[in-house]
């Protein structure tokens, strides 16, 4: 699930590369991208400790403290490059979508 961001993220590297950067397909994609990977991976670890308190018939805010600390770090060491890549991708559609961003204009 993880990986269906991927495509995303792969095609707009390719756009890049052909100087299509200012085209409606990449602002397309970069929609797609954006929730494509707040869903599948930033909002995936919530999601993961709703599933296990549910099976264990727990509220949200109990499972932490129900589940060992490493797991916990585990989880957290996992997040967070999760958390500074969907920063810059947030910076990099504030950008597209904005108009600005200091890249060269086509011709």
């Amino acid at each position: 699930m993880a990986e269906l961001s991927t495509p995303f993220v792969c095609l707009g590297k390719v756009l890049i590369l052909l100087r299509r950067q200012h085209t409606a397909l990449h602002k397309l994609n970069g929609a797609a991208l954006l929730g494509t990977f707040l869903l599948c991976r930033v909002l995936l670890f919530p999601y993961l400790y709703w599933a296990y308190g549910r099976q264990r018939g727990l509220p949200l805010w109990a499972v932490p403290g129900a589940l060992p600390p490493l797991y916990n770090a585990a989880a957290a060491a996992l997040l967070a490059p999760q958390l500074y890549w969907f920063g810059l991708i947030c910076r990099g559609a504030w950008r597209t979508f904005r108009g600005g961003g200091g890249g060269a204009k086509p011709p």
